[in-house]
């Protein structure tokens, strides 16, 4: 059986087989075109491998979907919340002190650029926007879970005592109508 690992310390995937490259340039014959292989297949020049069940599954009419999914297929979210394309420091946020991420390793990032311009005929400042997206997408996930788990700590350890007497008073005559 074929399989794949990532290298926790890069991202990357190590080649644990030696799968061809397919090539096709219609998106028509997508599924034939992976249809007699199992394991992985190649996705770019730079040889990151892709289990080729996460390639039958993607739609590829929609490249916005189709990188998303080869991005969480390839990176945990964790780092696609924590990093950037580029690893540029933002120009929305030039005037405040915030610190730049480290850039996505970018051999897979390039794989992906080519699978998706070569399968959904877009343009790659397409996908490399929808890659920004999807970072920015993940980083305020990841910040809306640790705030949702850090308010319902607190929320936890409140007792009666705790909460603001006058407004439990309010909310009663509101819900009685006096």
């Amino acid at each position: 059986e074929k399989s794949f690992r990532r290298s926790h310390s890069s991202s990357n995937f190590s080649v644990l087989s030696s799968t061809p490259l397919t090539r096709s340039n219609s998106s028509t014959n997508l599924v034939e075109e992976w249809n007699d292989i199992e394991g992985e297949v190649a996705i770019g020049s730079n040889q990151t491998f892709v289990p080729v069940h996460i390639l039958r599954s993607i739609d590829w009419k929609n490249y916005k979907t189709a990188t998303r999914k080869l991005l969480v297929s390839l990176f945990p979210r964790a780092i696609l919340a924590s990093r950037s394309l580029t690893g540029r420091p933002s120009p929305a946020f030039h005037d405040r002190n915030k610190p730049v991420k480290e850039k996505l390793d970018q051999n897979i990032i390039n794989d992906i650029i080519q699978i998706i311009t070569r399968k959904c005929g877009v343009h790659e400042s397409q996908v490399r926007t929808a890659i920004t997206t999807k970072c920015a997408d993940e980083n305020k996930m990841m910040r809306n879970r640790e705030g949702k788990s850090k308010n319902d700590d607190e929320r936890s350890f409140k007792t009666p005592s705790d909460m603001n007497l006058s407004n439990i008073v309010d909310n009663k005559e509101n819900i009685l109508g006096n």
